[in-house]
């Protein structure tokens, strides 16, 4: 018994002919070829245009807080939160909190250094 295969009856829109948009705005753009760029360039991209960046940044820099600092200092976070660019900590330990006041400069460089991104500009250890 033969299969049919259906791919050689349908007739598919050529697609320089297509002319897709993205609508958002009075600058609607046509979209790239998928060999225009790779998916992390698309990804980027589209987090720069709807202005995501920071957002995600932050939490890759709230992810990163425990993996630098370690599993004691992860441990006793209770509470970790971004608001005005300025990374604010929890800590249950009052020694903990008053050995990181020690190092908060090294604390905010490694951090932004791991995002990649000035993302706080200071830290406060509550």
């Amino acid at each position: 018994m033969q299969r049919l295969s259906i791919i050689k009856y349908l007739k598919f829109p050529d697609p320089e002919a297509l002319n897709f948009r993205i609508f958002g705005g009075s600058n609607a753009e046509p979209l790239k070829q998928a060999a225009d760029q790779s998916l992390g360039a698309a990804i980027k991209e589209f987090l720069q245009t709807y202005h995501l960046e920071e957002k995600v940044n932050e939490q890759r820099l709230m992810r990163a807080w425990g993996e630098l600092l370690g599993r004691l200092v992860s441990n006793h976070t209770k509470r970790l939160y971004i608001r005005n660019r300025i990374l604010y900590a929890e800590i249950d330990s009052a020694p903990l909190r008053n050995e990181l006041g020690y190092a908060r400069e090294k604390i905010i460089n490694a951090l932004n250094n791991e995002v990649k991104a000035e993302v706080i500009i200071d830290l406060v250890l509550k």
